[in-house]
């Protein structure tokens, strides 16, 4: 099951997106962005929804934590 992908988080940009997606590969997880295209080009539509990032489920548990930190770190 090591190789099934999940949502880690959901963003309202690509470039929050981006910018999280580095953070997790820095500490070695590998990453992927889904559904950035479409957000990029409708990006002022509520209903479209921003992009995730997709994680293996083995990783998915210290994703939490470091987009949980880059979270605490983005109110002070």
């Amino acid at each position: 099951m090591e190789d099934k992908l999940i949502v880690a988080g959901e963003f309202k940009d690509y470039i929050s997106a981006e910018m999280a997606k580095q953070s997790l590969e820095d500490a070695g997880i590998k990453v992927f962005i889904d559904g950035d295209d479409t957000s990029n080009i409708f990006s002022g539509i509520s209903a479209i929804k921003g992009p995730s990032l997709m994680v293996f489920q083995a990783d998915a548990e210290k994703a939490g934590e470091i987009l949980a930190q880059m979270n605490n770190k983005e109110e002070q």
